[in-house]
């Protein structure tokens, strides 16, 4: 309960540190945030720009394009720049992601995810393929 309680102090902290830089912020409780065992946090996105914020027991964070602790707000409507910005980084994302897998299969023998990293050498924990890093 009292980690309720400073989660949702910090959440206010911030709304009126980002109200004064511009930004509307809308919140909601983050995915899971009710359940045991995971971080009780809230998840604020500006209403004009895009600009987002995730507020915790002591950190904040943010996974988008937009940082609302750092970023003033760029005013009503803009919020379509930064969907734009989003889809074009996700755009590149993707195609750097399908450029390494292609560069593993054709240098490596291997396309899986699942590898650790020991004294340079790189080991798949899929099917036991190594290389040197």
């Amino acid at each position: 309960m009292a980690e309720t309680v400073a989660v949702k102090a910090a959440r206010d902290d911030w709304d009126q540190v980002l109200s004064g830089r511009g930004h509307a912020m809308t919140w909601r409780l983050g995915p899971n945030a009710r359940r045991r065992g995971h971080a009780y946090f809230w998840e604020g996105t500006c209403t004009h720009c895009g600009a987002e914020i995730s507020v915790s027991d002591g950190a904040t964070s943010c996974g988008g394009v937009r940082d609302a602790r750092h970023v003033p707000c760029s005013g009503p409507g803009t919020a379509v720049l930064t969907e734009i910005e989003t889809a074009r980084i996700d755009d590149l994302i993707t195609d750097a992601v399908t450029e390494y897998r292609a560069a593993l299969e054709v240098h490596m023998g291997c396309t899986h995810w699942s590898f650790y990293v020991l004294a340079g050498i790189a080991t798949c924990l899929d099917c036991g393929h190594q290389w040197h890093i």
